[in-house]
């Protein structure tokens, strides 16, 4: 989702060009400057952020001196500039993974953006965001899930239009009498419920996970693919070649991303136990890292836990399982003992 930053530059820029066009044309760049500095300071200078406002810039500046530049080298300038100014953003899994998706985009469409409302365009430039963090995901060790992807499309729009709203209508709407500010927040509220439920439903959808070894696999296919079918190009017979060629590796995508099934064994704090009657988490002390437990549940593929057993451990475990139950749908927490079987990891 870290491309949403670049839309949301765009539509504040469009919504300030009233203002910004009644500037002499040799100083529109810092009214640009201002408003994606106001544009920062109001979602947080995440990396994504810095990322997409940095992109404007530069293309503001290349505006000024009459140049047209190309999507690759506003791209480029804007991750100089971000480096520059904050070096240690280099370390930041984030700023890789914004770098990576708003380059897949430049490579995989190229002049063919096509429309936000179609839902072919939508789902092709999806599909480049995801193949171009794929590679960063990997190298972090990070599994990539089939799911984000019909997840993506989903909550796309909605998420840019919690941005825009938020930008315009909530700076004030908290002014307003009570009746009026409700009204406002509304259409806030049904857009949050659409993600948040896009989200938790992506969850639980039987799709599989793509792990870092496949993923690399993939690449390498996909690279080899991409050369062989660069020799057909433009050949007579270079349509039904590409289908040849392609087929093997969207099968091999599938293929690595298919489900499996939960299997028993240990986790950080407890043990997972599963058969045919369900799947029962076991929770005997807090674990080290509640980030290491939710990992280690994802690398097993739960989607849901019927029953959660905790020995009484005080406020840390009780703060690990809010955060299961807030990643995970849980049936029933009890503090009955449950015979483990199993390994406890520390």
């Amino acid at each position: 989702m870290s491309t949403i930053s670049g839309q949301n530059v765009a539509l504040m820029l469009v919504l300030c060009a009233p203002l910004i066009t009644r500037v002499p044309v040799g100083r529109r760049w810092m009214m640009v400057t201002a408003v994606v500095g106001w544009f920062v300071v109001l979602v947080r200078p995440d990396p994504s952020v810095l990322r997409a406002g940095a992109a404007a810039l530069v293309a503001a500046v290349a505006a000024r001196r009459g140049h047209l530049v190309d999507a690759s080298t506003v791209l480029a300038g804007a991750l100089t500039a971000v480096v520059l100014v904050d070096p240690l953003v280099v370390g930041s899994l984030g700023f890789w993974l914004s770098a990576a998706a708003t380059l897949g985009l430049v490579v995989g469409l190229g002049d063919r953006r096509g429309s936000d409302v179609n839902p072919v365009a939508v789902a092709r430039a999806t599909l480049a965001a995801q193949v171009g963090v794929a590679p960063v995901l990997a190298a972090a060790g990070l599994a990539v899930p089939l799911a984000s992807f019909p997840a993506n499309i989903l909550a796309g729009a909605p998420a840019g239009f919690l941005t825009l709203w938020g930008m315009t209508v909530g700076l004030v709407a908290g002014t307003l009498p009570g009746p009026v500010a409700t009204a406002a927040r509304l259409p806030v509220a049904m857009a949050a419920w659409w993600v948040d439920g896009v989200a938790r439903s992506a969850a639980l959808l039987p799709l599989g996970r793509v792990t870092p070894t496949e993923t690399y696999a993939l690449m390498a296919l996909g690279l080899a693919t991409w050369m062989v079918w660069g020799h057909w190009e433009g050949r007579s017979r270079a349509v039904v070649a590409s289908k040849v060629l392609w087929a093997p590796l969207v099968v091999a995508a599938l293929w690595a991303g298919r489900p499996i099934a939960p299997t028993s064994g240990a986790v950080p704090g407890g043990c997972l136990l599963v058969d045919e009657r369900g799947t029962v988490l076991v929770l005997e002390r807090a674990p080290p890292s509640d980030r290491r437990l939710l990992a280690a549940l994802a690398d097993v593929e739960v989607r849901r836990i019927d029953v959660l057993a905790v020995t009484p451990g005080g406020l840390r475990l009780a703060a690990t399982v809010v955060q299961v139950r807030d990643a995970l749908p849980v049936g029933v927490v009890t503090d009955r003992a449950v015979t483990p079987g199993c390994e406890v990891l520390s």
